[in-house]
């Protein structure tokens, strides 16, 4: 939905004859935010919930899976945390602004 204002925001310009400002800096933080999700959701699914979608497994050996996932990706990688973090703080920037 962040990148479809682009189009809301080229529309209104283009009716009232005035000149649509693409790179703003809330245009910016709004892709940044939409990238920094599909990131995030792309680790869940790939990385996290690996083995667990073809193998259908029941909910408590798709929890030991998923457990056994994160916990060996946390420990190679970034923390899903600090990740988290640097989200909750594009979020809260955006807010403020």
């Amino acid at each position: 939905m962040f990148t479809f204002q682009h189009i809301f925001e080229a529309v209104y310009a283009a009716k009232n004859k005035r000149q649509a400002q693409y790179v703003l800096f809330e245009n910016i933080l709004d892709f940044l935010i939409l990238f920094e999700g599909m990131i995030y959701i792309t680790i869940v699914y790939k990385v996290y919930r690996f083995n667990t979608f073809l193998d259908r497994p029941d909910d408590s050996e798709m929890a030991e899976i998923f457990w056994y996932n994160w916990e060996s990706a946390t420990r190679t990688t970034i923390s899903d945390q600090a990740y988290l973090i640097v989200i909750d703080i594009s979020f809260i920037t955006k807010a403020i602004i």
